[in-house]
């Protein structure tokens, strides 16, 4: 919708009091779409966490047979609670 009121957007804004549209279009622009890439970065990171954790447990598997939870787990818990909330 944004990209399509856009060129709408441009052409009132020269018009006497329609100056501010163009700012309130601008930053709705910005803030939508903005939150594709900060998403991506987000969940990038989480999933270089997940990998960690994996590799984690595989090792643990291999020393001791079988894997338990640890320190490490409720901090992977604690990261993926915020990534929900993010």
């Amino acid at each position: 919708m944004l990209s399509i009121l856009g060129p709408l957007v441009f052409g009132i804004a020269v018009f006497d009091g329609f100056q501010h549209t163009l700012t309130v279009w601008l930053a709705g622009y910005i803030n939508i779409y903005l939150w594709l890439p900060v998403a991506n970065i987000f969940g990038g990171i989480m999933g270089k966490i997940q990998e960690q954790m994996l590799t984690i447990d595989i090792s643990q598997v291999n020393n001791y047979g079988s894997t338990f939870f640890s320190r490490t787990d409720m901090a992977y818990l604690i990261f993926i609670i915020i990534g929900m909330v993010g």
